[in-house]
């Protein structure tokens, strides 16, 4: 019966970050289904045009999320609880990429808040190739693993032999590639341009398991 030792260690990874995501909530709520859509398609050009200013193209606003539904409330009348029509929701969530700028990232805010969208605004700091942080978490936990292996085996009098087998997987790519993150709701009287923010490094974790044969 061959003998093998199974060795879990954990990776770790410290990155800058190097792209910055703005995500954009949109909404409009009219009585009539198309006048709602119509709004939200005059809001989404408004933004569109705010973001093109500031260097950017059409094509880099992408659109991640949309919905439209019709939305109720409860209201109490003579003794008896009835659903009131409030109107058609027209739900979009925008999305924009670019490289890690603050100056770029306060125009584009500025400018979105000076468009009259009112919206929900949030700003994430990201690594660009998330595989550049997998690639570290996973040179990480086999310095780690080999290092728990080889004391292992040496204290039980063997010698490590070839590695057999790794098992590791990861949940979600966003988890070792999303860093810092900020939100808050546009207004026209916000000015971004003077913006001073210094995002902090990436940091992730996995847990990888090795198996390796003992001589």
């Amino acid at each position: 019966m061959e003998r093998v030792i199974t060795v879990e260690a954990t990776g770790y990874a410290e990155v800058k970050p190097d792209l910055t995501i703005v995500t954009l909530g949109v909404k409009t709520l009219l009585p009539a289904y198309e006048e709602s859509i119509k709004l939200a398609a005059e809001r989404y050009e408004s933004i569109v045009e705010a973001i093109t200013r500031c260097g950017l193209t059409a094509e880099d606003v992408k659109t991640s999320r949309y919905d439209i539904s019709s939305k109720y409330h409860r209201k109490e009348y003579r003794g008896e609880s009835k659903d009131v029509f409030d109107g058609w929701q027209c739900s979009q969530d925008l999305k924009v990429e670019f490289p890690l700028n603050m100056d770029l990232l306060g125009k584009i805010l500025t400018g979105i808040c000076q468009s009259g969208v009112e919206c929900k605004m949030q700003v994430k700091f990201a690594v660009a190739k998330s595989e550049e942080v997998q690639s570290a978490l996973l040179e990480s936990a086999a310095k780690n693993a080999m290092r728990k292996a080889e004391i292992l085996c040496n204290s039980a009098g063997g010698k490590l032999g070839q590695l057999m087998k790794i098992d590791y997987d990861w949940d979600n790519e966003d988890n070792y590639r999303i860093g810092t993150c900020c939100e808050g709701d546009s207004g026209p009287a916000m000015d971004w341009m003077s913006l001073e923010i210094t995002p902090e490094n990436i940091k992730a974790e996995n847990t990888v398991t090795f198996v390796w044969a003992i001589e």
